[in-house]
């Protein structure tokens, strides 16, 4: 069994529009694929940036507690001088005739 031109033409012909259909399909999964990495990496980046916010806002009530609690340390310690000086005093008057 042997094909005549028109035969061996025919196949050609399906093989170049298998091979264009191919093609195709790997053209459309690469713009697909493109397409949602786009997608992937701005999500990416609204998410670094959502994260880079919530630092720097969290480092910021860290520095401000941090202050915070320096100026309690310092009223607590001024407190701490006056009562010990109501103490003195009071043991004065406790030992006076």
């Amino acid at each position: 069994m042997s094909l005549d031109q028109q035969d061996k033409q025919w196949i050609l012909d399906q093989l170049k529009a298998t091979q264009q259909h191919v093609a195709d399909l790997i053209g459309g999964v690469k713009e697909s694929l493109e397409r949602e990495m786009r997608q992937v990496e701005s999500k990416v980046d609204q998410s670094a940036i959502r994260i880079e916010r919530a630092i720097k806002r969290h480092s910021s009530m860290i520095v401000s507690g941090t202050e915070a609690i320096g100026g309690l340390e310092k009223a607590v310690q001024g407190h701490d001088e006056r009562f010990a000086e109501v103490e003195r005093r009071l043991a004065d008057l406790e030992r006076r005739p």
